[in-house]
């Protein structure tokens, strides 16, 4: 008979589902840095990103410059126009910046969390396939078992010791991405985000397209079909030429066009947005009634184990299964924090989710 291959220590359990709960029922993650980065604590971090710090500036200047507008007696109406245009424009573009950067950063965040739960997947699935080979070890030796048995064991768990490693690497790639978009080194904490954020009614469609006029993109176009209807107002038949006033009535047609088209383009990317948040909230429910099933399942099994009808090592198998779906339920969870946040930046409605722009 073959020798078995020998079979390193037994390493102790690792805390799978108690990492897992954490993440999404409450309970803390233990990392290097003590002040750990909770969701409010990822948004206000975009306050000192460039995109933020640059539009604020910008925003500044064009109110100082509306201001030495307002004040001079002298100043035209088209001076005053663009004055206060410049202000409602950089306004915009600073909520935008606001917006965007909170997508950016939660996105990061997030990732963090789910390597984080993957990272213990992994472990746990390495060590299940530990005891895999130790119970194929011992039936070879026992002689129920072949050597077939015990070598597919073995490379069951190199696999296993192989997707360890590159849920580590993920996990370190997601933390310097983290680092790189917050400015800090920081733990990231587990705690469970907020239902009420996330559980809340989606906007209609009068609201988006109220919304609408108040983006960069459309202000852009509003502000040009603005001038437009000033210099045909300003020209008059008694000192302008008909070829200008025609001119100037062409553009300002054409502005409005434009208006209209951008509307209908910003009104179409909104509703899809929208939907992206309704198929992302279908996700999650899904992903926690199969969580549910799951532990019902496992409940089952665990019954079973007390009653001596099933081995210990296949309840292992199906508490595995379990923290599958709490990870699918965090990526889910996840996902929808995030098709709400891109909602808002694409809308730059207030909707609770992101704390305002």
């Amino acid at each position: 008979m073959t020798p078995a291959p020998r079979r390193r220590p037994p390493r102790a359990p690792a805390p799978l589902a108690l990492i897992l709960l954490a993440l999404i029922a409450g309970a803390g993650f233990a990392q290097t840095d003590p002040v750990a980065l909770d969701l409010d604590a990822v948004l206000d971090a975009r306050e000192g990103r460039v995109a933020v710090v640059t539009a604020a500036l910008d925003l500044a200047e064009r109110e100082r410059t509306r201001s030495r507008s307002d004040a001079d007696p002298l100043a035209l109406r088209l001076e005053r126009t663009q004055a206060r245009q410049g202000v409602e424009l950089a306004r915009a573009e600073l909520a935008l910046a606001r917006a965007d950067t909170a997508v950016e950063l939660v996105g990061a965040w997030t990732r963090v969390r789910e390597t984080m739960a993957q990272l213990a997947l992994a472990e746990g699935a390495r060590d299940l396939t530990d005891r895999a080979l130790g119970v194929a070890q011992l039936r070879f030796e026992r002689g129920s078992a072949t050597q077939l048995d015990v070598d597919e064991a073995a490379t069951d768990l190199s696999d296993a010791e192989a997707n360890v490693a590159a849920a580590r690497d993920g996990l370190a790639l997601a933390r310097a991405d983290l680092v790189g978009v917050v400015g800090r080194d920081a733990a990231v904490d587990a705690a469970p985000i907020d239902r009420s954020r996330l559980d809340r009614p989606l906007p209609d469609d009068a609201t988006l397209d109220a919304a609408i006029v108040g983006l960069p993109a459309y202000l852009q176009v509003a502000h040009g079909a603005e001038l437009a209807a000033i210099a045909v107002d300003l020209l008059d038949p008694s000192f302008a030429a008909q070829a200008q006033i025609d001119q100037a009535r062409t553009q300002l047609t054409q502005a409005e066009a434009g208006l209209i088209e951008v509307a209908r383009g910003l009104g179409l990317r909104a509703q899809a947005l929208r939907n992206a948040v309704a198929s992302a909230a279908d996700r999650d429910r899904i992903a926690r009634e199969a969580l549910g099933q799951a532990e019902e399942r496992l409940a089952i099994e665990e019954r079973r184990l007390e009653a001596g009808l099933v081995a210990d090592l296949a309840v292992a198998q199906v508490r595995l299964s379990v923290d599958q779906a709490r990870l699918a339920v965090l990526q889910a969870e996840h996902g929808l924090l995030r098709a709400w946040l891109e909602l808002e930046a694409g809308t730059l409605l207030d909707l609770g989710v992101g704390r305002g722009f």
